[in-house]
């Protein structure tokens, strides 16, 4: 008798799901012409087909937009598609709301939708497992023995346990990279802003030395922003070019110079 090897049978077991999704593909066309030719509906009453609905919010734009969206995708969103498309409803539509109270409303619609659509795809499960059932259907070992039925019981809580662990997992996993995101933003845009105003200080300050009748006390340039900027432009700092950026003066004079007088030669005649 010829034995067959584990790899064999996951070999099999393969060749047998691509076989039978194959033939399903073609069942359902076939399916989709005959409804055709007998003008009826192919839609066969499971809960996925149905179209989403959500009233959650108590804006009636951002709901039909989420309704659009999902039936329009038939895919679980992300916190950020929410998110963008709660700012694109408020901005259009001018509703005055600030960035924060935005994200917070995006964050509970994305809660509520997730939950939905996940209880959904749950009772499609049901309906596609009972579909198969015939109509002798025996009693349930459970009903017959309550220790049976115990286990049962405990064993489908603890399903239910780690599938909500699974979506809060990837629910908390979106949320982090909205506010890791957020905070990169922040600090580029900062900066950005540093850097702007340090380069507008260092030109003053160059153009204030190469002017010798500008004095050094009329610049309108605090010393205390000076010293921060010849931190942040230290000579080690490169620029665009590949060039490193002059650093600031280490003491600028801030006193008021003493006047300059110029040099007068005065001609005495000899009598």
């Amino acid at each position: 008798m010829m034995k067959i090897i584990p790899h064999t049978l996951l070999l099999i077991a393969i060749r047998n799901i691509l076989l039978g999704t194959k033939v399903k593909k073609k069942f359902g066309e076939l399916d989709a012409l005959y409804c055709k030719t007998a003008e009826c509906s192919i839609a066969t009453g499971r809960p996925i087909e149905k179209k989403f609905r959500y009233e959650g919010s108590r804006y009636t734009e951002i709901n039909k937009r989420i309704e659009a969206w999902v039936n329009k995708n038939r895919t679980f969103p992300d916190y950020v598609d929410i998110l963008n498309l709660v700012k694109k409803v408020t901005k259009h539509n001018t509703i005055p709301m600030k960035p924060a109270a935005v994200r917070k409303l995006a964050e509970d619609i994305f809660r509520e939708v997730i939950q939905t659509l996940k209880d959904r795809r749950e009772k499609d499960d049901l309906y596609c497992i009972y579909a198969y059932a015939d109509g002798n259907v025996e009693m349930d070992p459970g009903d017959i023995d309550p220790e049976l039925g115990q286990k049962l019981s405990n064993n489908e809580k603890v399903a239910k346990d780690n599938l909500e662990k699974v979506f809060k997992f990837y629910e908390e996993q979106q949320l982090n990279i909205k506010e890791e995101n957020n905070a990169q933003k922040e600090i580029k845009k900062s900066e950005e802003n540093g850097k702007e105003k340090c380069e507008d200080i260092s030109d003053q300050n160059e153009n204030q030395q190469n002017n010798k009748n500008i004095d050094v006390a009329d610049s309108p340039v605090p010393p205390e922003e000076v010293e921060i900027c010849d931190t942040l432009l230290k000579p080690s700092f490169l620029s665009p070019l590949g060039l490193k950026r002059k650093a600031l003066p280490d003491k600028i004079d801030t006193r008021f110079p003493t006047k300059r007088f110029k040099e007068t030669t005065e001609v005495v005649e000899i009598d």
